[in-house]
């Protein structure tokens, strides 16, 4: 058993390192078939269980339960904003847009109230961050956050898309 992933993956990108000057298809296929048999079907399991614990874990512990009426609108909003991050990152984590579909496009639009503001000023939020990414992401690391993966950028865009056409 590999004690890191890192150890495991060294040989694999040492192969890789050395075939990307003189890429062969036998030398890809040959690449694809260690991966295959070692990492993605294991991988792909695992990103499955791991929506699969996301799904309960959202089934248990609604998203916008942020609604303590004594704070202001605007810091509502900015919590509501939050859990939008959070299932943006917990889908790309996932590989799947069916946590988005079910807790962050039709839990909210089924209940408006969960919300502190009309759904059109978070998709207005959602479009500026994807209008100007880099940014977007400049202001993050600002404030001392770390950039979002690039990998989230297209979970964001399917985010917009659909409650875009709910507004």
């Amino acid at each position: 058993m590999f004690t890191t992933l890192q150890t495991f993956f060294e040989p694999i990108m040492s192969q890789i390192d050395k075939l990307v000057g003189n890429p062969t298809t036998e030398g890809i296929e040959k690449i694809r078939k260690q991966l295959k048999t070692t990492v993605l079907v294991d991988v792909a399991k695992l990103r499955r269980r791991y929506g699969d614990l996301l799904k309960a874990y959202y089934g248990k512990h609604k998203p916008f339960n942020n609604q303590e009426h004594s704070q202001s609108v605007e810091k509502r909003f900015l919590k509501d904003f939050e859990d939008f991050i959070d299932l943006v990152s917990y889908s790309t984590e996932a590989g799947d847009t069916s946590i988005l579909d079910e807790w962050a496009i039709n839990y909210p639009c089924k209940n408006r109230k969960v919300l502190a503001k009309e759904l059109s000023a978070y998709v207005d939020a959602v479009q500026s961050i994807l209008t100007d990414w880099e940014a977007s992401m400049a202001k993050l690391q600002a404030i001392g956050e770390s950039r979002w993966s690039d990998e989230t950028r297209p979970y964001w865009a399917y985010l917009l898309n659909k409650l875009s056409s709910r507004v």
